[in-house]
């Protein structure tokens, strides 16, 4: 049951309520309201005590706020815990009313709504009334949206249309069209104008049926624009003009220039106008085709009878100075620069809105967030008329290209940047103005990492992230890996995902550090630190990664059935290893061994092996330990501060498995990415280095150190190696069996065939690698 209580707060009503707002809940709040409340334009509802909220009470609610702005008063809501206000939000409500965290916070809130009601001067002139209020008096930027330098827009393509999210644009009309990118959105062009969480366009594609879009968060939401203007910032002031004889555009914007003029002295070159009111009979305009699109040539279209319209447009009186990148717009109407100008785009609304209760642009939504109520887009002139509404004006002090306003976004090296990975990254990086993206190289993942260098509006560099786009598929796994094996394991030492979004066929993902300790930290690669330390200095630091860090996921095995070859088949992540081996080396994989004139000795061919015993070995089963692993460990997923903190990166494919698997990817990186490997010599040294390793049968057996070469790095990854493999026979306890650790390793040994960052050498170092492995297995199996 609902209790309700009324009292008064400064002579303002407060109605608490305790207990359930249900269907009974409802009636009881009605019944108290009937007996109390009369004349009061602004009420507060305290909710702390409410503990369920239905559809019934949102409806008493509902109820009670259109009856209190019709009297220009406002519901205002306090005390919604988390549950209540999220009802509310789900339905869409929540905008509708008041919103105040206690007493003082309300009293301001109606303090503000008071003083903005009460500060309109009325004037007559042409025989009716108006309403003049002047608000922020600042100047507003007047955005350039794909600027046209020339009167049409022959030639047009696809690819010069302009990316735009909805928080981007705010107020903005001209030629543009909606899509999932841009060949989709090229289909439908035509006239469009967009608002806050809002957009609309009328196709010029012969058929001409507008098309709507009103989404909950403007960041998801994209327009692909031709040609367009906007406005940024705050109105300058608004105009009321009640019921009376019907007023065109021409005549509301000379009213507001001279009335800007007269009272603050203001010489205006171009006003802004947002007009929300009752459009009267008669002509507007639309581009029927994409012929008269490109040549803008616009056709006459009538307006058949009153209705609520939504105004979008920019005009000038005669002798203002053009800018070249509005001839488009002021071509479409035949105007000459210098001559009087005003163009619009406008909506049409089913039923007439209340337009006294809606105070700022934006809020237009909160009254006409439904689809179904807009029917229309056209070209609006000086000649449109209305008869009742209200106008914010602009005055643009400032015109910038879109550039200016959008992120920018910068990548090094000249990779390829599609369009919906530009999008993705500003709706991520909507926070910043600058942003320099180096890729992240190293990982087999089909996502892209970019580590991230942002600057703010005022050129201040940020904490540097990590963005990550790919496949929807694949950023959507990594974030449940991240939920289920990081955040409760290793969070400190890995990522923060502070954003997702997504954009056709990809999604992409903001993250940062916990520990990050301000905006010039240095990220680098652990890559690095393998080649600039000494291996004094390198054991300590993989000791606190795999010992420490790492532990976690490593530390806790447990005993399990596992089936290698079916694990660790390499052919799932690279199915053309066969092509390349052939192609690169002239190995066929029909041959069941190999010449290796290097060690004067023939070996088992590996591919032969991949292509044939492992799919006879695929329900081979053992019991062996499992745990926690990254599934790409290699040297550039993980990162480090110039403290040398360290930091994971990339979840993609961790999961429990084989668990040696993480320590076996690190040794082929060793081998073959950390060595010198440029001429035969340095090959034969090699793998006479690699065929004493392949000599030890057990895990926890030392290789020798067999190598005559001359370079430096061997010594330090043989080192590293033994390291490695020391931490590997830790993590399985009493086993020693060294097969699980070598299929392990023979699923990145394989693919480096196909690395283009390896020489010709290195690539048949690793062919005759894997030989020496499966020579061994075969040994070892016996």
């Amino acid at each position: 049951m609902l209790n309700v209580a009324v009292s008064t707060r400064e002579n303002i009503p407060l109605i608490s309520l305790q207990g359930r707002f249900d269907g009974l809940g409802s009636q009881l709040f009605e019944q108290e309201i009937g007996l109390h409340l009369k004349e009061e334009k602004y009420w507060l509802i305290d909710f702390s005590n409410v503990n369920y909220l239905s559809s019934a009470g949102i409806r008493s609610l509902l109820k009670y706020g259109k009856m209190l702005a019709k009297v220009k008063g406002k519901l205002i809501l306090m005390g919604l815990n988390r549950e209540v206000k999220s009802v509310m939000e789900m339905t869409g409500v929540l905008q509708l009313f008041g919103q105040a965290e206690g007493m003082a916070d309300a009293l301001a809130l109606i303090a503000r709504e008071q003083t903005a009601q009460g500060g309109g001067q009325i004037f007559s002139a042409g025989g009716r009334e108006y309403s003049w209020q002047l608000l922020s008096r600042q100047e507003s930027y007047l955005d350039i949206w794909k600027a046209v330098h020339g009167s049409s827009l022959q030639g047009l393509s696809s690819s010069d249309l302009m990316a735009a999210g909805l928080d981007e644009l705010e107020l903005a009309f001209g030629i543009g069209g909606l899509g999932f990118d841009c060949s989709n959105a090229f289909e439908g062009l035509g006239s469009f104008l967009a608002l806050d969480k809002m957009a609309g366009v009328l196709p010029a594609d012969n058929y001409n049926h507008p098309d709507f879009m009103v989404v909950k968060d403007p960041q998801e939401a994209v327009v692909h624009i031709a040609a367009a203007v906007g406005f940024s910032g705050a109105p300058w002031g608004k105009l009321d003009l009640p019921e009376g004889e019907a007023i065109t555009i021409r005549d509301i914007r000379k009213l507001i220039s001279d009335k800007l003029q007269s009272s603050e002295s203001q010489e205006l070159s171009l006003l802004g106008l947002v007009i929300l009111g009752q459009v009267q009979a008669g002509e507007g305009a639309y581009y029927r085709n994409f012929e008269d699109l490109t040549n803008n040539k616009p056709l006459k279209r009538e307006l058949p009878r009153q209705q609520s319209m939504l105004l979008l447009g920019l005009g000038a009186d005669s002798g203002w100075k053009a800018e070249e990148h509005l001839l488009l717009l002021m071509e479409q109407r035949g105007i000459r620069a210098g001559e009087e100008f005003f163009q619009g785009n406008a909506l049409l609304f089913a039923d007439l809105l209340d337009w006294e209760n809606i105070h700022e642009p934006r809020e237009i939504m909160n009254y006409c967030n439904e689809l179904d109520l807009m029917q229309d887009v056209f070209m609006a002139g000086e000649d449109t008329a209305i008869s009742a509404g209200r106008v914010w004006f602009f005055v643009p002090g400032h015109i910038r290209s879109a550039e200016e306003k959008q992120l920018e976004i910068a990548i090094r090296d000249g990779i390829s940047f599609p369009e919906e990975w530009q999008i993705i990254t500003r709706r991520l990086y909507a926070d910043a103005r600058r942003v320099v993206l180096e890729p992240l190289q190293g990982g087999f993942s089909l996502g892209k990492p970019f580590r991230v260098t942002s600057y703010d509006r005022e050129q201040r560099r940020m904490l540097p992230t990590v963005l990550k786009i790919g496949p929807h598929s694949l950023i959507e796994k990594e974030i449940e890996n991240h939920q289920k094996y990081v955040q409760g394991y290793i969070l400190n030492n890995s990522t923060t995902i502070m954003g997702v979004s997504s954009c056709g066929e990809s999604t992409g993902m903001r993250y940062n550090f916990v520990g990050i300790s301000g905006p010039d930290s240095n990220l680098d690669w652990l890559t690095h630190r393998f080649q600039e330390k000494a291996l004094e200095e390198l054991i300590p630091l993989f000791d606190t990664i795999f010992t420490r860090i790492l532990k976690p996921w490593y530390g806790q095995p447990r005993w399990e059935k596992i089936k290698p070859y079916q694990e660790h088949d390499p052919l799932l992540r690279f199915p053309v290893i066969f092509d390349f081996a052939e192609e690169k080396l002239g190995i066929s994989v029909q041959d069941k061994t190999i010449d290796c004139p290097e060690l004067g000795r023939v070996l088992p061919n590996p591919y032969h092996f991949l292509k044939y015993q492992y799919p006879a070995r695929q329900s081979i089963s053992r019991l062996w330990y499992t745990g926690i692993n990254h599934g790409d460990l290699n040297m550039q997923n993980i990162l480090l501060d110039e403290r040398d903190n360290v930091y994971i990166i990339d979840f993609s494919d961790t999961r429990p498995r084989n668990i040696v698997s993480d320590f076996a990817r690190l040794e082929p990186i060793f081998k073959f990415e950390m060595t010198l490997m440029e001429n035969e010599q340095d090959l034969r040294s090699f793998l006479e280095f690699e065929q004493a390793l392949a000599r030890v049968n057990t895990l926890d057996e030392l290789p020798p150190l067999v190598y005559h070469g001359n370079d430096p790095a061997l010594e330090k990854v043989y080192r590293m190696t033994c390291l490695i493999r020391k931490y590997a026979k830790t993590v399985v306890i009493f086993e020693n069996d060294i097969l699980p650790y070598l299929l392990a390793m023979l699923e990145w040994t394989y693919p480096i065939v196909l690395y283009v960052n390896v020489t010709p050498c290195a690539r048949k170092a690793a062919t005759y690698s894997a030989a020496l492995i499966v020579e061994q297995i075969l040994r070892l199996e016996g």
